[in-house]
């Protein structure tokens, strides 16, 4: 929300100020999403022309405040909007174009002294700048005479909100392969009566190249769901329709030359590719056991000109730089020693609900969505059970260890389950037979164990029974997670009279389902989180089919599992085709990872390094990209066991994850590379060393540094030991100044200032503008209630988390026609209607705005 207030030379001041013209340019990509507004003020007390018998004589001039509430555009990260950087424009009304004021950083007493200054004193100046505060960001530009500008880019917290795509694809083959991301765009508005309803807008989306829009013609059914979410229904909905295609980006802009009537919103529903790097599917046969993988570590170098922004002096005599430096560390998924026994729970939540009666592609297919979860659930057991002598073998399992599989099937309630619990050691693979048509049978061949006969005839009974399961009613996702968890502790007694007390558990999670979380008994997030506490879950697959699924839902769960995305797909796979293949391969590899998954401290350092000392390498912060969330990291003591170099060390790292570093390195990138040492447990691992390109380059690299020199970072675990205040002080100081960035404490700010045409009058402090207001005071309430045109959030682009795919029609989508944001001879260029078109007049697009 932008709230305003302006001062005259000799006007009364106005409280409540709107502006003239907005723009927002929204640049989104899968790990970022800025936005920048511009804000146009005209003086409403400027006269247009000299006067002829004193031409000398100065004009009216204006002083305007703005104030930005620091909201959480992007819920799930918890994250405000951050500054990222400030520019003004002044309209010199001499030469009738606009002067750009340029900013530069400076301690922020001292940029409120000079504009104050400017402000009272030097008609011929104009000033602006932009400071921090704890709930906003404080805007000042003035003098202006006919008009000025505001340009404010923000940072909306890191990565957009998205979710996992659904395939569409009949044989699978686009399953797991894209994200989906919703931005919504809230317009300020004005009631048709309002005469600050002319106020101009505009707005342009930047997309990664390639990129394109969910299309409105073919799923219009989610549109039409989206729009009617209570929070959304009594607002019009604009949708991009397309985007324009261009070398390096994808676009899309429009312009209108007042505002719409009603609240409204535009809605630009990007579909992504994943990243390479997101997760990898690997393609393997089942028996064969997915490869190691070892320990990695990455220095991600920053772009020739962040190198030189982001080195530092470091305390000391002399100029002693230091790099600032990111590096990621993936932990080993390895088959470490050990001589506990394991428990291996395989939990399986199945979906019989009334709408896995439907058919699994068509009508014309007489397999419905529970027959093919059926058929899944069968080829799961007995492919991991045909992959224990390979398990065995590779060291990932030992004969003492015990083996549970259970599955819950549920609607509403927890209608059944099946449990087989057995000791490794008593299984015997020549207990089952299967014949040419997949049957399964008890083994009648001589040399079998009496315990292995029981373990296969608990298999077959277990095949029988999941081959009845029919649907049932409706759909809760927490009950099946509170069964399980529920469960667990009798599981756990039964293992340990089989091995021991000593029991290391190990849990893996298939969710299978065709639609979402219709319940009232809770959130199925926070019901399956806490089954992954309890039953000490490490990894996890999502697995749904149908129109009816509900992507956030899944998605989110997903996170919450590991680090593969939900595998969602229109059309149930046949076995043999590659989207059913994609997810079976997929899950084996998931689940091995969690057979190989271990807790461990980590001590990384620089080694033995010339020219850096002990403290070559400071690490001041990680964050875990990757991983079970549930588990958290945690700094300790300082590995001393070199009396040449130092270690930092961290806990409650696991294998499989990825880890973010922050640090401080004094030696070059090829020096570090080659001495870098990482421990596991106290013990020298091999590493796999990499230098990549550091994807983040200049506003955005810089604001994730300021967010660790200021503590910003809810993601973050800070180095107690090395992030000492002093340090990160004068980092954020060095970063702020370096890259002209406000640091987020708020000890810096932008201050610019210029030459103006010199033909205006000062304002005196008995005329300028009071602070606006934060949107609590009495005036500000009672214009709100005559005036709509500050209530929605001017360029907050408030993500959409509904899960969608398969609802209702949108109101009208916008083709992508090139227009104009500002131009150098105002605000505009072509502009468009609001629902595409040529320009109309006001009154007319404010009646047909009125008519919908």
């Amino acid at each position: 929300m932008i709230t305003a207030s302006a001062g005259f030379s000799t006007a009364p001041p106005r409280g409540i100020f709107h502006p003239s013209a907005v723009h927002f340019d929204l640049n989104v990509t899968s790990s970022s999403l800025d936005v920048v507004v511009s804000i146009e003020f005209e003086n409403p007390h400027y006269t247009s022309s000299p006067s002829v018998t004193t031409p000398s004589s100065k004009f009216e001039s204006m002083v305007v405040k703005a104030k930005v509430a620091k909201s959480i555009v992007i819920p799930a990260s918890q994250k405000p909007l951050q500054l990222l950087s400030t520019s003004f424009q002044d309209w010199n009304e001499i030469r009738n174009e606009w002067i750009d004021i340029s900013t530069k950083i400076a301690y922020a007493a001292q940029a409120e002294a000079v504009v104050a200054a400017v402000i009272a004193t030097a008609t011929d100046q104009t000033a602006g700048m932009a400071s921090v505060k704890n709930e906003s960001f404080d805007v000042t530009l003035g003098p202006v005479g006919l008009k000025g500008r505001m340009l404010l880019k923000f940072s909306c917290g890191g990565a957009p909100y998205s979710y996992d795509a659904m395939g569409l694809a009949t044989d699978g083959s686009d399953i797991g392969k894209g994200k989906l991301i919703p931005i919504a765009l809230f317009l300020p508005w004005a009631p048709l009566a309002d005469h600050n309803g002319t106020c101009a807008v505009s707005f342009k989306v930047t997309a990664p190249s390639g990129a394109q829009v969910l299309p409105p013609n073919t799923s219009t059914n989610a549109y039409h769901h989206l729009h009617s979410q209570s929070f959304l229904s009594n607002s019009t909905m604009v949708a991009v329709g397309s985007l324009k295609q261009g070398t390096n980006a994808a676009t899309a802009e429009y312009a209108w030359s007042c505002l719409p009537i009603t609240p409204t919103f535009v809605l630009t529903w990007l579909a992504l590719p994943n990243d390479e790097d997101d997760f990898g599917f690997e393609l393997l046969d089942v028996k064969d056991v997915p490869q190691e993988k070892p320990m990695k570590a990455t220095i991600l170098k920053p772009a020739p000109h962040d190198v030189n922004l982001l080195t530092q002096s470091m305390p000391g005599g002399g100029y002693k730089p230091g790099q600032l430096t990111r590096i990621r560390i993936q932990t080993p998924k390895l088959s470490m020693p050990r001589t506990n026994p394991q428990f291996i729970l395989n939990i399986g939540l199945s979906d019989a609900s009334g709408s896995t009666s439907c058919h699994s592609i068509s009508a014309q297919d007489s397999a419905t969505v529970r027959s093919k979860f059926n058929k899944m659930t069968e080829r799961r057991l007995l492919k991991r059970l045909s992959s224990i002598p390979a398990l065995l073998e590779a060291g990932i399992l030992q004969l003492q260890d015990v083996w549970a599989d259970m599955v819950i099937v549920f609607d509403g309630t927890a209608r059944d389950q099946r449990t087989i619990t057995f000791k490794v050691s008593d299984f015997q693979q020549s207990s089952l037979v299967q014949d040419s048509a997949g049957n399964v049978s008890v083994a009648s061949i001589p040399g079998l164990s009496p315990a292995s006969l029981v373990i296969a005839r608990q298999v077959v009974d277990f095949i029988k029974w999941i081959q009845g399961v029919q649907p049932g009613g409706w759909t809760d996702f927490v009950v099946p997670a509170n069964a399980a968890n529920q469960r667990f502790p009798d599981l756990l007694s039964q293992a340990q009279q089989l091995a021991g007390p000593n029991l290391v558990v190990k849990s893996f999670i298939d969710f299978d389902t065709d639609g979402g979380h219709n319940g009232t008994s809770g959130n199925a997030c926070t019901a399956l989180s806490a089954l992954i506490e309890g039953a000490k879950v490490k990894n996890g697959i999502v697995t749904g089919f149908g129109s009816w699924v509900d992507q956030d839902c899944a998605s989110k769960m997903a996170e919450l599992l590991g680090p593969n995305p939900a595998l969602l797909g229109l059309h149930v796979p046949e076995i043999g085709q590659e989207g059913m293949d994609r997810i079976f391969s997929t899950g084996f590899v998931a689940w091995v990872d969690a057979l190989r998954h271990e807790s461990f401290e980590l001590s990384i350092s620089a080694g033995a390094t010339t020219g850096g000392g002990d403290d070559a390498l400071q690490i001041l912060s990680v964050i875990k990209e990757k991983g079970v969330l549930s588990q958290k990291l945690a700094f300790g003591a300082p590995d001393v066991s070199n009396v040449e170099y130092t270690g930092a060390t961290i806990s409650g790292v696991a294998s499989g994850d990825s880890l973010l570093l922050y640090a401080v390195q004094l030696v070059d990138d090829k020096t570090l590379l080659e001495s870098l040492q990482i421990k596991v447990n106290g013990s020298v691992l091999p590493v796999v060393r990499d230098l990549k390109d550091e994807k983040l380059q200049e506003h955005s690299l810089a604001f994730e540094w300021l967010q660790i020199a200021s503590k910003k970072d809810s993601q973050a675990v800070w180095n107690s030991s090395v992030a000492v205040s002093s340090l990160l002080s004068r980092i954020e100081d060095n970063v702020s100044f370096a890259y002209n960035m406000p640091s987020l404490s708020g000890s810096t700010a932008y201050l610019g200032r210029t030459k103006n045409a010199g033909n205006r009058k000062n304002v005196d402090k008995a005329h300028l503008p009071s602070e606006p207001s934060d949107g609590t005071s009495q005036e500000y309430k009672e214009a709100q209630s005559r005036n709509q045109l500050m209530t929605q959030p001017f360029g907050s682009s408030y993500p959409i988390q509904q899960g969608v795919y398969s609802f209702g029609a949108p109101r009208r989508a916008l083709q992508a026609v090139p227009s104009g944001g500002f131009s150098s001879g105002g605000f505009g260029g072509a502009t468009t209607g609001l629902f595409g078109g040529a320009y109309q007049p006001a009154q007319q697009l404010q009646q047909q705005l009125q008519s919908r």
